[in-house]
């Protein structure tokens, strides 16, 4: 299924970080804002429309989730580890 039919507003594209695996000062320097929690465990996803931060999600529910920057091609997949693919996934830049 799209994921984009998973939220209800609009958006381009979306950072997911694994909070577990990334700090947040790390992931608030690739937003270019503060959008990360001090203390959070889960994915954070961080959703944009064009350049602009458009709604920040945090799913508090354990750690394994497939860091990257997803496009609104994203679809769910529950029969491997990474739930999410997307054929123009791109990894985050190293630090």
């Amino acid at each position: 299924k799209p994921f984009k039919e998973f939220t209800d507003w609009e958006w381009d594209w979306f950072y997911l970080f694994d909070m577990e695996e990334i700090s947040y000062k790390r992931v608030d320097e690739l937003v270019g804002k503060e959008v990360s929690p001090l203390r959070a465990f889960g994915g954070l996803f961080v959703y944009y429309k064009g350049d602009e931060v458009v709604h920040v999600e945090l799913l508090d529910r354990g750690g394994g989730y497939c860091e990257g920057i997803y496009t609104t091609t994203a679809y769910v997949r529950k029969e491997y580890a990474c739930w999410l693919a997307d054929d123009n996934f791109k990894h985050l830049p190293p630090p």
